[in-house]
C-alpha cells in the first residue's frame, strides 16, 4: 500500500440505497479535510449516509474494490476537526439508541401500567 503525500486524493464508487452510484472523493491539504459525495445530500451540503459508512470503515456497498484504501481515509481524517465531529456524531448516535432504547421500554411499561379499557 502506498502512502498518500499532502494533496493526494482518494476516490470510491458507491451503490446507493436506489441503485444508483455515486463517486465520493476525499483529500487533505494540511489541516484542511475535504470528502465530496456527488449524491443528492452530499450535492446539497449534508453529511451523507455514503461518507459516514466510509468513515465507520463500511465495504458493503463499495463497488470501487479500493477496501484498503480506508485505512488510508483514517489517515487523512486522523488530527482534523474532522475526525473530532465524526468522533461527536459516533458518541451522539450511541447515545441516542440508548435513549430510544430506554424510551420504547418506558412506552411499553407505562402501556402495561394504564391497562386496557373495558
Amino acid at each position: 500500500m502506498q502512502s498518500l503525500n499532502e494533496g493526494d486524493m482518494l476516490k470510491f464508487i458507491v451503490l446507493g440505497s436506489s441503485g444508483s452510484e455515486y463517486e465520493i472523493v476525499a483529500l487533505r491539504n494540511g489541516e484542511n479535510f475535504q470528502m465530496s459525495c456527488t449524491c443528492e445530500a452530499g450535492q446539497h451540503g449534508t453529511c451523507c449516509k455514503h461518507r459516514l459508512a466510509l468513515l465507520d470503515g463500511e465495504i458493503s456497498s463499495l463497488l470501487s474494490g479500493n477496501h484498503a484504501d480506508l485505512l488510508e481515509l483514517k489517515q487523512l481524517v486522523c488530527g482534523t476537526g474532522v475526525e473530532k465531529r465524526y468522533a461527536m456524531v459516533c458518541a451522539l448516535e450511541k447515545e441516542k439508541a440508548l435513549i430510544d432504547s430506554k424510551l420504547k421500554a418506558e412506552k411499553k411499561a407505562l402501556g402495561r401500567e394504564m391497562g386496557a379499557a373495558r
